[in-house]
């Protein structure tokens, strides 16, 4: 499942016959461009706009978060749900499909990490939003708040299987 890539179908049912689009960022007080091959939600959300760009996180968080979920209630004194999280992540990452292609995995992360524990995903997703946003860095945003679950993860649970998944 973490291998279906939503964004690529997403852009294909929008516009058909075009090649998926690399996305091209400047890079602050150089000449330097970087350009993504990366094919996630982000890059749909540059290239059709927030809405599609959302329709496609909301999926790559269930396509995570859906299998999970069910692991952890069907074999509860079980790691299987774990497993079966990160290769969701895995799949997301380098998709089997698209020859091992994918996006970042962002939204499949958050999707994993709502099932371990909703209420630390959410608290440390908001820890690291505010500070993205005073030290006006995107990228400190969207990652420092899934950093700050292994800390959160370890007072929480103090379970080393936990710990290992969320480093990993």
């Amino acid at each position: 499942m973490g291998s279906v890539s939503f964004s690529r179908v997403i852009f294909a049912l929008k516009r058909p016959g075009e090649p998926f689009p690399k996305m091209m960022y400047e890079i602050p007080g150089t000449d330097e461009v970087f350009i993504s091959s990366s094919t996630g939600a982000t890059t749909i959300f540059d290239t059709l706009g927030g809405k599609w760009g959302g329709i496609t996180s909301l999926l790559d968080i269930f396509k995570a978060l859906i299998p999970t979920l069910v692991l952890r209630i069907l074999y509860p004194e079980s790691y299987l749900y774990l497993a079966v999280g990160f290769f969701s992540i895995l799949g997301h990452i380098y998709p089997v499909y698209y020859r091992f292609k994918g996006g970042r995995g962002a939204a499949t992360i958050s999707g994993v990490l709502l099932v371990l524990d909703w209420f630390g995903s959410l608290f440390t997703a908001l820890l690291g939003l505010i500070f993205g946003v005073l030290v006006h860095q995107v990228s400190i945003a969207r990652w420092l708040g899934r950093l700050l679950m292994i800390p959160y993860a370890w007072f929480r649970f103090q379970d080393p299987w936990i710990i290992l998944f969320l480093v990993i």
